[in-house]
């Protein structure tokens, strides 16, 4: 058996994103740098380039891995993670759309103020990536996100 992995697109309209990731571990690999959202596959009615998409609402389910969200860069920024529970699966509803949701460092306004090494370096492409941590033999998860899509 191999990692089995899908990506669906539930609903892509001129503004609106939502996506469907799955996985089953064999044991062997993790997923790393996989892409979650490619900002610029996207077009506006108008014909102008999607420039990146914000994480307004997100659900999951994952077992006892981790589950990284990224920001493509050149050294890629953290957008998020989900899971590590010690003994069981978790499940996990968050939702950033009040205030605007997740959005890319230096993209939309936001500007970036880590001194970290490891946060992240190098302008943000607006593509949303995720890696994987800690997956074992048969363990299975799910992540729905919901975004917006955003025009230069």
């Amino acid at each position: 058996m191999a990692l089995k992995t899908t990506l669906q697109t539930l609903i892509s309209t001129e503004r609106k994103l939502v996506i469907k990731k799955t996985g089953i571990f064999d044991g062997t690999a993790q997923e790393d740098g996989v892409t979650l959202i490619d900002a610029s596959s996207f077009t506006s009615i108008g014909g102008r380039t999607c420039s990146y998409v914000t994480i307004d609402r997100l659900w999951a389910h994952t077992p006892k891995m981790f589950i990284d969200l990224l920001w493509a860069s050149t050294n890629d920024y953290p957008a998020f993670s989900l899971g590590g529970a010690s003994t069981a699966a978790s499940d996990f509803n968050y939702d950033f759309s009040a205030w605007g949701g997740l959005v890319p460092p230096s993209l939309g306004s936001t500007t970036i103020t880590s001194s970290e090494a490891g946060a992240g370096s190098g302008t943000p492409t607006g593509d949303l990536l995720m890696d994987t941590r800690g997956a074992s033999s048969g363990e299975q998860y799910v992540i729905v996100i919901e975004g917006t899509k955003h025009y230069a």
